[in-house]
């Protein structure tokens, strides 16, 4: 359901900005402050975090990324979050055209 969802994102950001280090030379830095938040509202996200149908799956999915430290454990960053990308990807290529024509089908 999407209310459990939506816990389950902000829990899980919530948890990512305690343990968040982004690098000064990362090209998303500018979207984070020196608490670990993420600034939703930084133009370098191109209004994704803030306009379209797609919100919190790009959300759910960008602080995945931001935070990631899989490259730091031999992997490449982000590693650990292809179910949160793959849920991106399905929701903006079901609303391409910015109406959900599929709407209530999973």
């Amino acid at each position: 359901d999407l209310e459990e969802y939506n816990e389950r994102v902000e829990a899980e950001e919530e948890q990512e900005k305690k343990t968040a280090q982004v690098s000064s030379d990362d090209p998303y830095a500018s979207a984070v402050s020196e608490t670990g938040e993420i600034n939703w509202e930084c133009p370098c996200l191109g209004g994704l975090a803030t306009e379209g149908p797609c919100i919190e799956e790009f959300r759910s999915a960008f602080s995945c990324w931001l935070y990631s430290t899989a490259d730091k454990e031999g992997g490449s960053k982000g590693d650990e979050c292809h179910d949160k990308f793959m849920s991106m990807t399905v929701c903006m290529s079901e609303n391409e055209d910015g109406e959900d024509e599929e709407e209530g089908v999973e």
